[in-house]
């Protein structure tokens, strides 16, 4: 196990690609491309949660509710889907919603559950709503963001249904 504040080494990284079923690996590849491509600086990628994951550095926000590096983004090989899950969604309920209108009208159908945007195939990624959500907010504003609800006891930005 490592210890919270040094980042799992790049071949955490590199052995979860590889340990992908082939028929997926291109999937997570791409997403991960776009991800990194898109991503502002100062969020490090990691392994964690049994995923690539991209976190807000200790460093830059010490104070968590968990004592870890803030999780911004993850990257996740399901049984039936790949997940990206967005915690930038899940606590910024305005956000949420310009992407969920951004998502429709990209003509792509979503299937999302709280924070995670579930794909079962590269075609069924809307890569530019994808991206543009991925740079939507730097590390510091979003620990701010996170503070922000957890103070005020949202844990999410989901509307009550």
């Amino acid at each position: 196990m490592h210890d919270r504040r040094v980042p799992p080494t790049k071949s955490e990284v590199r052995e979860y690609l590889e340990s992908v079923p082939q028929e997926r690996r291109i999937l997570v590849e791409s997403l991960r491309a776009a991800v990194k491509h898109n991503l502002p600086p100062g969020f490090v990628e990691t392994y964690a949660h049994g995923m690539i994951s991209y976190v807000v550095p200790l460093e830059i926000c010490p104070d968590t509710y968990n004592g870890k590096p803030l999780l911004y983004l993850a990257i996740g090989n399901q049984k039936h889907y790949v997940s990206v899950y967005f915690m930038s969604l899940y606590a910024d309920e305005q956000l949420l919603t310009r992407f969920e209108l951004d998502y429709e009208a990209s003509g792509h159908v979503l299937h999302m559950g709280k924070s995670c945007v579930r794909f079962t195939d590269i075609d069924d990624v809307p890569f530019d709503v994808i991206e543009h959500y991925v740079g939507a907010c730097t590390p510091l504003e979003f620990a701010t963001r996170m503070h922000e609800a957890r103070a005020a006891g949202r844990g999410s930005g989901r509307r009550a249904s």
